[in-house]
């Protein structure tokens, strides 16, 4: 098994060439949320910044203010991808001078991974940490960073 991979990809750069999404969200649903997201002129980029896995999840987290760099780029509307309660976080970035996160109520993004997928698919991009959030934007073949 782990020999594997000299015989499918010889280079580094097979794997950009062998690139696409394997995973397919509702285009409706996708659709009905990129409505509620997106401005005209602005890309949409998802933001994730948490893992709540018990044993790593500290290690591959970090604050949301911790994006404050990415925050100043011009021309993105960020929409929060974070599974769970982000309010107090969402409101902590605002109070310290950072944007206003497109927050979409009534999604369970924790247990229902076809509203992750979807809400996923409504962004042009996605920055995260690794947790959940990251392979599901992988599966999708969305940019990911």
């Amino acid at each position: 098994m782990v020999s594997l991979g000299r015989h499918f990809r010889l280079h580094e750069s097979d794997f950009l060439k062998r690139r696409r999404a394997f995973l397919k969200a509702d285009a409706k649903s996708s659709a009905a949320l990129r409505r509620k997201i997106a401005k005209q002129g602005e890309l949409v980029c998802g933001i994730s910044w948490h893992s709540r896995l018990s044993e790593f999840g500290t290690d591959k987290s970090m604050p949301l203010t911790a994006l404050g760099e990415l925050f100043k780029l011009p021309g993105l509307r960020f929409v929060d991808l974070q599974y769970g309660d982000t309010r107090s976080e969402r409101a902590a970035l605002r109070a310290a001078g950072g944007p206003q996160l497109v927050h979409i109520n009534g999604l369970d993004t924790t247990r229902d991974l076809d509203q992750l997928a979807s809400l996923v698919d409504a962004c042009d991009m996605v920055v995260t940490v690794s947790n959940t959030t990251a392979h599901i934007a992988g599966a999708l073949g969305k940019p990911t960073w």
